[in-house]
């Protein structure tokens, strides 16, 4: 054997595999199907633990909740509790617009210099009065729908008087806006006598 050749090194031997079996065969069906199915299921899983985790905390992880609908309040019959409660509100308001207006029209003659002259007083006096029965209005939803018209009508009734009037001798718009607030006026008249004190 020379000492100068190259080393060679026998061949590796060759694979062994049991009798019939060929190292190149695929694995059976099932189990690829098997491992897709893992796969799939994994990264489903994956996917809903990053939709739903918050490391903020249980209160982040909460779904935010829905409004709700605001209550309704059905209206009361005529006469019953609501309308008394509606009546204990307004009796010292509606006492003081009868004060007012009677002492207005007592100034003078209709378009008389007394009656002209008192009206930026009596328009001031209609404007508070208004700002104050309006949230009591508001306030009371359960009175009776006859009850809570008639009184927003004998407010809106006023407020436009008091709007157009005081130049002068009333024309037919003046006249009807205070006709309807009389007329708007007979309905707590009509209801609250009967359901507590201080309407005469």
């Amino acid at each position: 054997m020379s000492t100068t050749g190259t080393l060679r090194l026998p061949p590796p031997p060759p694979l062994r595999t049991p009798a019939g079996d060929n190292p190149h065969r695929r694995p059976p069906r099932w189990i690829a199907n098997s491992v897709t199915g893992i796969g799939v299921i994994a990264a489903a899983a994956a996917l809903v633990l990053s939709l739903t985790y918050h490391p903020g905390g249980d209160e982040q992880a909460a779904a935010p909740s829905q409004p709700t609908a605001p209550t309704t309040v059905v209206a009361g019959p005529v006469g019953g509790d609501g309308d008394k409660a509606l009546c204990a509100a307004i009796v010292d308001l509606v006492n003081e617009a009868n004060t007012t207006d009677t002492a207005f029209m007592h100034l003078g003659a209709e378009g008389s210099p007394e009656r002209v002259a008192g009206f930026p007083a009596y328009q001031a006096a209609v404007r508070d009065w208004v700002t104050r029965i309006e949230p009591i209005l508001a306030a009371h939803p359960d009175a009776s729908d006859y009850l809570k018209r008639n009184m927003h009508r004998f407010t809106d009734d006023r407020r436009i008087y008091a709007a157009m009037g005081g130049n002068g001798p009333q024309g037919t718009n003046e006249f009807a806006a205070w006709r309807d607030e009389l007329l708007a006026l007979s309905a707590p008249y009509d209801v609250c006598p009967k359901l507590g004190p201080g309407w005469t």
